[in-house]
């Protein structure tokens, strides 16, 4: 899936099939019912400036309702992560090193 997003005049080309996929949501694992017949996946692009792009990929499996990308900034991406944390299907520690990498945000050190 691809699509075109601007950041001020630069134009952002992102594509699910050639970007970096940090965390995929489970897919209807066994055992789950429906409950992961939607989800969102996250992606990093590297545009050809050297800038990293972060977005997720809205998916559902359910006729009638439509995939959709939209752009998150580090923040949001943190939050979505920090949120998947408790889950059996969260981000493993491979995910967390790639984004402390790509961001300089570490999730799991204490700040308070």
């Amino acid at each position: 899936m691809r699509a075109v997003f601007h950041d001020g005049d630069k134009r952002v080309v992102v594509d699910t099939q050639k970007d970096e996929l940090l965390y995929g949501t489970p897919k209807n694992p066994p055992n789950t019912g429906v409950r992961y017949t939607r989800g969102t996946d996250l992606y990093v692009h590297k545009a050809k400036s050297g800038k990293d792009y972060f977005y997720f990929l809205d998916w559902s499996m359910w006729q009638g309702e439509e995939n959709r990308l939209r752009l998150a900034s580090p923040e949001e991406v943190a939050r979505f992560l920090e949120d998947w944390l408790p889950s059996p299907w969260g981000p493993d520690e491979e995910v967390l090193a790639r984004f402390k990498e790509l961001t300089g945000m570490d999730l799991l050190e204490e700040t308070a």
